[in-house]
């Protein structure tokens, strides 16, 4: 169970991970807020990177699948269909 969280959610446990080291060495050391502020919107914008490329790469597999089926449909599933009538 928890590796298939893992699995799926890794790009949201990496972008915790990393935030909380960048947390806890502000804490230990402080540094200026705005290399805080640029840090934690760096980590921000490449993590919604890695969602918006999941998201497209799921599109584009519903559009080959969709594209797929829609040919199956159209060629074969009345030839099959027709198969047991014939033999």
């Amino acid at each position: 169970m928890i590796k298939i969280f893992i699995a799926r959610y890794w790009d949201s446990l990496l972008a915790l991970i990393i935030f909380g080291i960048v947390l806890f060495s502000y804490h230990l050391y402080p540094f200026s807020k705005e290399i805080f502020l640029g840090i934690s919107g760096t980590i921000v914008t490449v993590y919604f990177g890695f969602i918006k490329h999941r998201i497209e790469n799921d599109r584009i597999f519903k559009e080959l699948f969709q594209s797929l089926n829609d040919r199956y449909d159209n060629k074969l599933n009345d030839l099959l269909n027709r198969l047991p009538d014939e033999s």
